[in-house]
């Protein structure tokens, strides 16, 4: 198997590409919108620092659909 890195994943922002995130105090709309306009179907949700806490991702719309 290859690592992460032989891959050349997770160094995209070394090369001069914009990576997308959340703070855990956006607001859930914000981050599907933000998704929607990406293109994209999750975000890392960043602490201040952009250390990586969690992600949100579009299956999570079934918690806010789904609530009795």
């Amino acid at each position: 198997l290859k690592t992460v890195d032989s891959l050349g994943l997770g160094s995209l922002a070394g090369r001069g590409v914009k990576l997308h995130s959340v703070l855990p105090s956006a607001k859930a709309k914000d981050a599907f919108v933000t998704m929607r306009l990406l293109h994209t179907r999750a975000l890392p949700i960043v602490d201040e620092s952009g250390r990586l806490i969690s992600q949100i991702s579009a299956s999570d719309l079934s918690l806010i659909f789904d609530q009795d």
